[in-house]
């Protein structure tokens, strides 16, 4: 079976397990992420003072609305470069833990804890090297998604250029916060190759963020303040708000994508394309995963906001708080069928596709995404 297939686990994580290490006793994320977070204050330095310029330049191209000018190179020739991407890498295949729990279903701690220290140039440019390390095997150099993994993603990586993010706090047609951004990349996206980097300092995670806001064009003028998302109301899951909830749903349409019973097998779901032109299935709100995350309060953002680029409208002008909570209980009793009225082989035949995908993000992260010295994946 090959790369792509399966994935091996990494040599220093076989070593670790031989020898009993801690890592492997199954620490609290809390644990692992400050002693990751103290093995990083070292390469911050190395990666402004040498990494950067070995690994990224300025576009001939002018900055054009705002966007960065900043491309990233896929590998650094310096030898102080490469000995931080090695040990880059080396701390990734030993939070392989973390990410393997995450993938059995265990949730990661995505809100900051603090704000970042850098100044922003420093901290763009630190996340343009970071950039180049972690993501431009999937979003491509430039960050229009067209990265050489890309292609065995469904769905595809995304095209920061276009300006199009599903998942922000900010209204429909506004770019996202770089604390919506942080949390994606902490957190990752259930289902999708997009996995959690909440084993990297927060300074990077931070870097990483203001980078990739900076590659959205004209996002002076289309910045938004966030929706606010009131407290989750106690009848929440209530068999009335739930029956109303069910009335909304076909109301608003959402029977017309995600189907009667919320499989994705609506009348319109075949006909179904993103801003690219891609077919775009509407979510199995029964056997998959919500991306976001299925708490009520992400639950309610989605809705809320939309899912910009996809077929996902925002429903913020055509329900109040209280219709949108309603919808939330109904989309929540979905996820609870799973265990009583799916059949078991509709929920793995929908497990095996998310596991796929998920599995591909893993490879990238811990093999790919020019992590080694040289840009070997």
């Amino acid at each position: 079976m090959n790369r792509s297939d399966q994935y091996v686990l990494p040599a220093a994580d076989q070593k670790s397990r031989r020898q009993g290490h801690t890592e492997r006793q199954g620490p609290s994320l809390a644990t692992g992420l400050a002693a990751r977070q103290r093995l990083g204050a070292a390469l911050i330095v190395a990666l402004l003072s040498v990494a950067w310029p070995a690994r990224a330049k300025a576009a001939a191209a002018p900055n054009v609305g705002g966007a960065s000018s900043v491309t990233v190179e896929s590998a650094a020739d310096h030898p102080t470069a490469r000995a931080a991407a090695e040990l880059l890498h080396a701390r990734r295949e030993r939070a392989w833990p973390l990410l393997r729990r995450w993938l059995a279903g265990e949730a990661i701690r995505a809100e900051p804890t603090q704000t970042p220290a850098l100044p922003r140039p420093q901290l763009i440019k630190l996340g343009a090297s970071l950039y180049g390390m972690y993501c431009q095997n999937c979003h491509g150099p430039s960050g229009h998604g067209d990265g050489p993994r890309a292609a065995v993603f469904d769905p595809r990586p995304r095209d920061f250029r276009s300006g199009l993010f599903k998942f922000r706090s900010t209204p429909t047609g506004s770019p996202p916060t770089e604390e919506d951004l942080f949390r994606t990349i902490s957190a990752g996206l259930r289902g999708t190759g997009m996995l959690p980097f909440a084993d990297l300092p927060e300074i990077q995670r931070w870097a990483l963020a203001a980078y990739v806001r900076s590659l959205v064009p004209n996002q002076s003028e289309l910045s938004a303040a966030p929706i606010s998302v009131p407290a989750p109301p106690e009848d929440l899951s209530s068999e009335d708000r739930i029956r109303t909830g069910k009335d909304r749903y076909r109301q608003l349409g959402c029977n017309k994508c995600h189907g009667e019973s919320g499989r994705g097998d609506g009348t319109a779901a075949p006909t179904l394309v993103d801003a690219w032109g891609r077919s775009a299935a509407p979510r199995d709100l029964v056997a998959q995963p919500l991306k976001r995350g299925d708490r009520p309060e992400d639950v309610f953002r989605s809705l809320a906001t939309g899912l910009d680029g996809s077929p996902m409208p925002s429903y913020r002008d055509a329900a109040g708080d209280s219709e949108l909570w309603d919808l939330v209980a109904f989309v929540e009793s979905l996820q609870q069928r799973a265990a009583r009225g799916v059949s078991p082989s509709d929920l793995a035949r929908a497990r095996t596709r998310v596991a796929a995908q998920q599995r591909q993000g893993a490879h990238t992260v811990i093999g790919g995404c020019g992590c080694q010295a040289g840009g070997k994946q």
